[in-house]
């Protein structure tokens, strides 16, 4: 009885007439729908609302702030996003944006400027992928003059004292080192080989560099998206790596100098991006300045634009000073104090702090360090930033003493003025200071 019920309702719906109170909505009026959706007013999440990600294990601080995101046809994503790791020094990554990097997908480590990213195996050292190795020994020659007359003096610095890894990030789970491949890894059914991976998934298959020296990295996702890693840019010359040099002479008399080791953060970017289902994204960076992205496209039609301008003084880099998509215009650029972006509203982030000097007593590593004794510091620093709401968080680091387990002990000891372990350094030390979070406050209108 029910179903006959059921039924003759059912026809009765099907032969009523077409009426503006049922009739359903044309492509045109659904689109309101989707509009509303990003329209809707919410209320903020005072948790996550920077774009903070904090690490427990020692209190380190990691910002990723959105600034364009356009939505299409495909889950790629074609937009503008920041990256600001607290407590790092000087300007970070490319320093396209002052003290924030553009959060993009690459494959980056600290090599030596004369070596360049090169691995040890002689015959093919351009070979990063097929081949991946640490870099080879470094050797710096220094000329000075002796107690007994002009000398020329030599210093090897190993892979693992200025090399510090090489490592495979993106802005959805950050950075990982490379690994090597295992048998019981599952790789994608394409027929090539994957010799590297990383421990979420990402695996790795070698490709040829877009100005065709050597090797580049093209990783596939567990999700399915493929990046195509191989434009090499970098910054300039990092933090140099010092030891120093003795020279005795007659009666007692010593001369001191240092072995200085530059070193360079390569970074391996990308050139395209591609999902299973045929869509794909490219990027285009300009010949001239390999370090300067001109636009992000996406086979949908979706396209933004970046401008540069040069850094001012005009001893810093080049940065980003708006980016164009939509017939929109964000704006960015250094203010007193700080740095400043300003979307097409008016509304705008503003970063004041976040960058940390190389030396003095507040500097990470700490100074005057040496065997069984982790080093001295005095004070920490602050940032602040804006959210385009008008709230302001505060945050407040210190040089913060940490621990590891089963380190194994070991002290080198270089001849010396007569200072002992002043000069001393620990091979694998077992206390170590990094910038951690102590303090966050978050203030604004109607915010508790």
């Amino acid at each position: 009885m029910y179903a006959r019920i059921a039924a003759a309702a059912l026809l009765c719906m099907t032969a009523l007439p077409a009426s503006s109170a049922n009739r359903g909505s044309t492509v045109m009026e659904d689109y309101a729908a989707a509009l509303n959706a990003r329209g809707q007013i919410l209320q903020l999440d005072t948790g996550d609302m920077f774009g903070e990600r904090i690490g427990l294990f020692t209190g380190s601080v990691e910002f990723l702030q959105t600034d364009v995101d356009l939505p299409g046809n495909s889950a790629l994503e074609v937009g503008i996003k920041r990256r600001l790791v607290a407590g790092a020094q000087g300007r970070q990554g490319l320093g396209m944006f002052g003290v924030w990097d553009l959060a993009l997908p690459r494959v980056h480590g600290t090599f030596s400027t004369q070596g360049g990213w090169k691995n040890y195996v002689v015959a093919e050292p351009l070979n990063r992928c097929s081949k991946f190795t640490p870099p080879p020994t470094e050797i710096v020659t220094v000329k000075a003059q002796t107690p007994t007359g002009p000398g020329t003096f030599t210093e090897y610095f190993n892979s693992d004292e200025f090399w510090h890894g090489t490592q495979l990030y993106l802005p959805e789970t950050g950075d990982e080192d490379l690994l090597a491949q295992s048998n019981e890894w599952p790789v994608p059914s394409t027929g090539h080989a994957y010799p590297m991976r990383t421990k979420s998934g990402n695996v790795i298959h070698c490709v040829a560099m877009d100005d065709g020296a050597g090797e580049g990295f093209e990783v596939t996702t567990p999700a399915g998206i493929t990046y195509t890693l191989n434009h090499m840019a970098s910054l300039g010359s990092g933090p140099p790596l010092i030891k120093k040099g003795y020279s005795r002479g007659n009666f007692g008399s010593v001369t001191e100098f240092e072995f200085v080791l530059f070193r360079q953060e390569f970074h391996i970017l990308p050139t395209s991006a591609r999902d299973p289902f045929g869509n794909s994204v490219t990027y285009t960076w300009d010949p001239a300045n390999p370090r300067q992205l001109l636009r992000i496209a996406a086979n949908d039609g979706r396209t933004v634009d970046l401008e540069w301008t040069a850094g001012s003084p005009s001893t810093l880099p080049s940065e980003v000073s708006a980016v164009r998509a939509g017939g929109r215009t964000w704006t960015y650029g250094t203010v007193v104090g700080g740095y400043k972006v300003t979307f097409p509203d008016q509304s705008y982030w503003q970063t004041t702090g976040f960058n940390v000097g190389t030396m003095g007593a507040g500097a990470v590593p700490a100074e005057r360090g040496f065997c069984r004794n982790p080093g001295v510091v005095t004070y920490g620093h602050s940032g602040s930033i804006r959210h385009p709401s008008g709230a302001v968080a505060k945050y407040r680091f210190e040089p913060t003493l940490h621990g590891r387990s089963w380190a194994r002990y070991g002290c080198n000891m270089p001849d010396s003025t007569g200072s002992g372990f002043l000069d001393s350094i620990e091979y694998t030390p077992a206390r170590y200071y990094t910038w951690s979070l102590v303090s966050r406050t978050v203030t604004g209108p109607g915010i508790d």
